[in-house]
């Protein structure tokens, strides 16, 4: 059974998105998490793809996922 009645939608995402974990972040201030959160659901991306340069930070993926 099709429970999407309203055909297509579309969704914005980012699949190229840098954390302050990126050794050449402009900005790495304690807010930096909070400020990309907000930026992300003011402009309403629904998914990101983090491609920090050489660095796969676990501790700050899972604080982005919680906020």
């Amino acid at each position: 059974m099709i429970k999407n009645t309203k055909g297509s939608e579309w969704h914005k995402w980012d699949l190229h998105l840098h954390t302050a974990s990126s050794y050449d972040s402009p900005y790495k201030a304690e807010d930096a998490d909070e400020l990309l959160c907000k930026a992300l659901k003011e402009n309403e991306i629904s998914a990101v793809a983090i491609t920090d340069h050489f660095k796969i930070d676990k501790c700050r993926i899972e604080k982005l996922r919680s906020i």
